[in-house]
């Protein structure tokens, strides 16, 4: 037999699992994002004057110049812009227009984050570093949204009625 009791394919079972923990990770460092953002402002002095363009060179700078909760902070970002093009792209495969949709917020939300964070590292001041965490906010709403939205191994997609 190759489905499971529900009917359904073992490969999907597996991209089902793959999509909801490729979230779940999403979401779980967008969590540490915001706990190491909140960190990184209160403990490291602003503007951080002379970082190198492009995310390798600033990095580090960053890391050589002692700042390591921000380099932290910045790497772990990077981290989670693979993740969140990656969970962008199996999404995006489900071709459910509400899922889809969400990923969509998810990933824009994600890479203004990123953006206003380096931005950020230039002087950007206060406004920058707001709309960096309101962002990230963002993204973690879509992230628990499409965790609610997606289904599970074995099971159908919720659908609207």
């Amino acid at each position: 037999m190759t489905g499971t009791a529900h009917g359904s394919h073992p490969s999907s079972d597996a991209a089902a699992f793959a999509r909801r923990a490729n979230c779940l990770a999403a979401l779980t460092m967008l969590v540490l994002e915001s706990s190491l953002g909140v960190a990184v402002s209160v403990a490291v002095r602003w503007p951080v004057g002379g970082v190198a363009r492009g995310l390798p060179a600033q990095l580090l700078a960053l890391f050589t110049r002692g700042r390591i909760p921000l380099a932290v902070h910045a790497a772990l970002g990077a981290l989670l812009l693979a993740s969140a093009m990656a969970a962008f792209v199996r999404v995006v495969a489900l071709r459910q227009p509400r899922t889809v949709a969400l990923a969509i917020l998810a990933i824009l939300a994600t890479g203004a984050a990123a953006d206003l964070g380096a931005s950020t590292l230039g002087g950007a001041g206060d406004a920058a570093s707001i709309a960096m965490a309101s962002c990230g906010g963002l993204s973690m709403l879509a992230y628990a949204l499409l965790l609610f939205l997606l289904p599970a191994a074995g099971r159908e997609p919720i659908r609207a009625s």
